[in-house]
């Protein structure tokens, strides 16, 4: 509070009378923020605490049902409870959260923040035929979600890469395991395992039917 004293002294036609005091004080007015949050499905968000200025003032939260992002409550005071991140749609969901704070007999001015549940993306990748001692080429078909996909996580049993479409020679002849892990911008990921498997090469063998002299028709047998 800020408190100041103001002296007032009337006078009239020459006269001048008693002075009065008077004690004004001034009660701040209270005031909450909270940054925006983003998260992804399934990420459990810890208990948001909300802080006033000054301390001692009153919050009221509210926010609308839907979307459902997993919030266990639509309204409360100073604390906004843990929850597990809900999101089942293709596109982020978000709920925007209303602040009113009062105290001192002062209402404070209306603030809000959102919280972001974006949805994940889905790995998916396809792969070209391939046969011994040639590389399969890799290309990432995988849908991003409500984030772009930044990261590209492979492994090939005896190798990685980074690379979105990567080409890579599995050997030897036989079943191949590969995996694919997306991460979007948002921090969202997904993963994806197929088999491959990898065919041998063709090789030359034939033998001739007869040896003889000029002229001498024979049988090529592959």
């Amino acid at each position: 509070n800020i408190t100041g004293v103001i002296s007032i002294t009337p006078s009239l036609n020459g006269c001048t009378g008693l002075p009065e005091s008077y004690t004004v004080t001034v009660k701040p007015t209270p005031v909450v923020t909270f940054t925006d949050i983003s998260v992804c499905p399934g990420d459990v968000v810890p208990n948001l605490t909300l802080t006033p200025v000054p301390a001692a003032a009153t919050i009221a939260w509210s926010t609308p049902a839907l979307p459902d992002i997993g919030l266990p409550t639509t309204s409360g005071t100073n604390l906004i409870p843990s929850f597990t991140a809900l999101n089942q749609m293709l596109v982020a969901q978000t709920n925007i959260i209303t602040l009113n704070v009062s105290g001192n007999g002062c209402n404070g001015p209306t603030t809000t923040f959102s919280i972001t549940v974006n949805s994940d993306p889905k790995a998916k990748f396809k792969y070209s035929s391939a046969c011994d001692g040639n590389k399969t080429n890799f290309t990432d078909e995988s849908f991003p979600g409500s984030s772009p996909i930044t990261q590209w996580n492979w492994n090939f049993g005896n190798g990685t890469s980074t690379a979105a479409h990567p080409s890579f020679l599995l050997t030897p002849v036989g079943m191949h395991t590969v995996s694919l892990e997306v991460v979007t911008a948002a921090g969202c990921k997904s993963d994806t395992t197929e088999t491959v498997y990898i065919n041998p090469s063709a090789t030359v063998d034939f033998f001739a039917d007869s040896v003889g002299c000029t002229t001498l028709n024979t049988s090529f047998i592959n």
